[in-house]
């Protein structure tokens, strides 16, 4: 790991690990035997670290425990940018996993099984009824994501993990069609098809999936991560301190003047203290919330007073995160669209247009 756990994210490395060991362990002594590992975590309790230092140590061992040859982990969202997101932040946070072992599951994947030592991100909308990934013998293909998680379970049953990230989301939701494609992954469903062995939920809310489990018949392993823990590590604040208008009921525009001068004061604060002791240069980013249905004339309002407050920014500089994924018409600008979690390393991107129910990035 290129990062230095804090204890609660070490102890969580420590049980999970542990957990899915025994797991392994009781599914060799009895193929009938199958469990699931719960990890709560807090929201900014750095579930993708402690995620990371698991894996890490389950596919090349640390100083405490050898690592399993034959470990292979399928992680299962049901959002592609989160998919991506968790990928970035595990190639940032490991020592040992490059991209060549972070693999993302896109439609030309045929393999008979997945490859020991790796990391695969899953979509399930790959694997709904329509997808090509769940149909054997379609464009050349030899077999299908079904097939390849099947041969993986006969093959190595010991060392193979699916992930459920953001579990709460499933098993349990109204989202009958992912429901219906998580429980199929994990128990095989109604189809023949073997069960997983071995599953880890994570979840900042995991009631639901736990219970689940339980009905699966799985033994859940439950680690939980406090709050008090996360506070007192400083990664989350007891209190936030906003700017405030002091009741003058001022107009939006000028809000947005009275923003942009803000960031700006901080963009040279933080120049000073870099030039000052030799560190990489930080570039603070200016997020707009706008309405759920904004107008091309209300974003160009917007859109013209940043670019008239901040020389040097331009319309290349100034991104949005709405659901359309496609070019945003800014009163005559075409404002592009950035995945929220590409922003943090997009040093071109000053300024992001997001809406009230953005919950990416």
């Amino acid at each position: 790991m290129k990062y230095e756990l804090f204890p609660y994210q070490e102890i969580a490395q420590s049980e999970v690990g542990r957990a899915l060991l025994k797991i392994a362990r009781d599914h060799g002594e009895d193929p009938t035997d199958n469990g699931a590992v719960v990890l709560a975590a807090p929201t900014g309790a750095g579930k993708t670290v402690i995620a990371t230092a698991v894996i890490e140590a389950a596919l090349d061992g640390d100083e405490s425990t050898p690592g399993i040859d034959t470990a292979t982990f399928l992680w299962v969202t049901d959002d592609p940018s989160l998919n991506r997101q968790t990928l970035n932040k595990m190639m940032a946070a490991s020592s040992a996993l490059k991209l060549n072992r972070l693999i993302p599951i896109e439609n030309d994947f045929d393999e008979e099984v997945f490859a020991p030592g790796k990391v695969y991100f899953l979509n399930i909308q790959k694997l709904s009824s329509a997808a090509n990934l769940s149909k054997s013998r379609v464009d050349g293909r030899t077999y299908s994501l079904w097939d390849t998680i099947s041969n993986t379970i006969a093959l190595r049953p010991h060392g193979f993990v699916v992930v459920v990230d953001e579990a709460h989301r499933g098993m349990g939701t109204r989202n009958g069609t992912r429901d219906t494609i998580v429980s199929q992954i994990i128990g095989g469903g109604e189809t023949g098809r073997p069960a997983v062995p071995a599953v880890w939920g994570i979840s900042a809310t995991p009631k639901k999936f736990r219970d689940s489990m339980t009905d699966l018949n799985r033994r859940p392993y439950s680690h939980t991560i406090s709050i008090e823990d996360v506070r007192s590590s400083g990664l989350l604040k007891d209190q936030i301190i906003l700017g405030h208008t002091k009741g003058v009921e001022a107009a939006e525009s000028t809000l947005v003047v009275h923003a942009v001068r803000k960031v700006r004061e901080y963009e040279a604060k933080w120049n000073d203290y870099t030039e000052a002791n030799g560190e990489p240069t930080v570039d603070p980013i200016l997020v707009i919330q706008v309405d759920d249905m904004p107008t091309s004339k209300e974003l160009g309002d917007l859109v013209s007073v940043v670019l008239s407050e901040w020389p040097g920014v331009g319309v290349e500089n100034i991104v949005h995160t709405f659901a359309s994924h496609a070019p945003e018409d800014a009163g005559g600008h075409a404002i592009a669209y950035c995945p929220p979690e590409d922003i943090q390393d997009r040093h071109d991107v000053r300024v992001v247009l997001a809406k009230p129910r953005s919950t990416e990035g």
